[in-house]
């Protein structure tokens, strides 16, 4: 739950993008590790670097989720923070729209 968080804050990954990411994504074996994010809609799939200091978080294992689950996973992690209820409209795609909008 925690590495699909920091990707989705990272690279800005539909929830759909992250629910289709699994172990066999993420290249840890040679001099820059890169995350290969399986695209949705109509983006090309492009290695994605990873940040050094974040290598060790990377390394998790990870299989295929679905969507749903993440967003009760998120759901779930806000409650624990005591950041439960959140405004509505507000997701996973809500981290999209922030990452996106701040790389503009």
């Amino acid at each position: 739950v925690v590495l699909r968080l920091a990707i989705a804050t990272i690279y800005g990954c539909r929830v759909g993008e992250l629910a289709k990411l699994s172990t066999r994504d993420i290249n840890l074996n040679h001099g820059s590790p890169t995350i290969d994010i399986p695209t949705e809609k109509k983006g090309r799939r492009v290695p994605q670097p990873i940040p050094q200091e974040l290598s060790l978080l990377f390394s998790i294992p990870v299989q295929q989720r679905h969507v749903q689950l993440i967003e009760k996973d998120l759901k779930r992690i806000c409650k624990k923070a005591g950041i439960w209820p959140l405004k509505s409209r507000t997701g996973i795609h809500s981290i999209r729209r922030s990452v996106v909008t701040s790389l503009y």
